[in-house]
């Protein structure tokens, strides 16, 4: 979603920078380059204020307020690394390498076999048990990709990554 002013319309977003946005919308809005505008994403790390650098052809361009240090790459969601963090799956401990709201890259000292299991991501406050799907795992290093995450467990792993960016600043 976009705000410009008092008026809210639906945004596609086409590509994202911690520099800035490139959007497209349908909406009657007009947008003017200097315009003052909020950015509302469902994640919240990538909601932001901007200011309109250009139009073109039913696409608007929007430069940060502040730019942001985060890196997409590919990915839909923030990735962040983890050095302090590990967590542990049954028996096996593992050192967690980043971690995001949809997976984790992580150590084990044996190879992770694919499919379903319970992690436990050991969080500053308290332990976090979450569902993953082992994606793969070469030699030591697998990714997970976090099934179900919602509700509590949504909001404490929100809540790490934004204190994880924070610090990174």
């Amino acid at each position: 979603m976009v705000r410009v002013g008092e008026n809210w319309c639906a945004a596609h977003c086409l590509d994202q920078s911690p520099g800035g946005m490139r959007f497209q919308s349908d909406a009657k809005l007009t947008f003017e380059p200097g315009d003052l505008v909020e950015i509302v994403s469902l994640e919240p790390d990538l909601s932001f204020e901007g200011r309109v650098a250009w139009v073109q052809g039913g696409q608007v361009g929007v430069e940060r307020e502040e730019a942001v240090i985060f890196s997409l790459e590919r990915r839909r969601y923030v990735r962040v690394n983890a050095a302090d963090l590990t967590a542990s799956a049954g028996p096996q401990a593992l050192k967690v390498l980043d971690v995001s709201l949809r997976g984790l890259r992580v150590e084990a000292p044996e190879k992770l076999t694919p499919g379903t299991i319970e992690v436990d991501l050991h969080l500053p406050e308290a332990p976090l048990r979450l569902s993953a799907v082992v994606l793969e795992s070469r030699g030591s290093v697998a990714r997970l990709e976090l099934t179900d995450v919602s509700g509590d467990a949504h909001d404490r792993l929100a809540a790490y990554l934004a204190s994880a960016l924070r610090n990174l600043s």
